[in-house]
């Protein structure tokens, strides 16, 4: 099976935004269609994720803590094609 067989869309990258958790725009947010509408409900929902034991483990960081300070980056893209 080639990789073709796989492929579901082609998208390209708008933009890439390095901010603090806090500062992530709520139209970046809103664009997640997770179903957040305000920036501390989606900053908990990724804190809850990041500090869970599960997390944790894969990242080998027993004590992570995610803080005010705390850095994420914000992709943005558009699908060009979906394959039939």
């Amino acid at each position: 099976m080639s990789l073709l067989s796989f492929l579901v869309a082609v998208t390209e990258v708008t933009s890439v935004t390095v901010c603090n958790i806090f500062d992530v725009e709520l139209k970046h947010i809103i664009a997640e269609g997770e179903g957040d509408t305000s920036i501390d409900a989606w900053a908990q929902k990724h804190r809850d994720f990041w500090e869970s034991d599960e997390f944790r483990r894969e990242i080998q960081d027993p004590i992570f803590t995610v803080t005010s300070s705390t850095k994420v980056v914000c992709v943005s893209f558009r699908v060009v094609a979906i394959s039939s």
